[in-house]
């Protein structure tokens, strides 16, 4: 995930399991306001580039918005993980308009 993620979101390494929750930086460092929600970016862009994951809301018990989304990697190939996080990043860099 640093290769590709690190400045368009913050984790932390899990030490089990197999999934990753991690928040999406979506706008800028710096950039000030109010953080940006994952849903519309997890079912919408990334969904159209083939990155299964789930936005944070689903897990709230209120439904609000938030910039976190659990993935799963346990059923993939090293390289396909790589290309979704690659992937990923792509759509991170749209939402922020680059």
């Amino acid at each position: 995930m640093k290769k590709y993620l690190d400045g368009f979101a913050q984790w932390d390494a899990p030490e089990a399991g197999m999934f990753l929750w991690f928040k999406l930086l979506l706008k800028e460092p710096g950039a000030g306001g109010e953080e940006q929600d994952s849903e519309q970016v997890i079912r919408g862009p990334a969904l159209e580039k083939g990155v299964l994951a789930l936005p944070g809301t689903v897990f709230l018990p209120d439904g609000g918005k938030t910039p976190y989304v659990r993935a799963s990697f346990s059923l993939l190939e090293e390289a396909e993980v790589e290309e979704a996080i690659k992937r990923l990043r792509a759509v991170v860099l749209e939402a922020r308009g680059a």
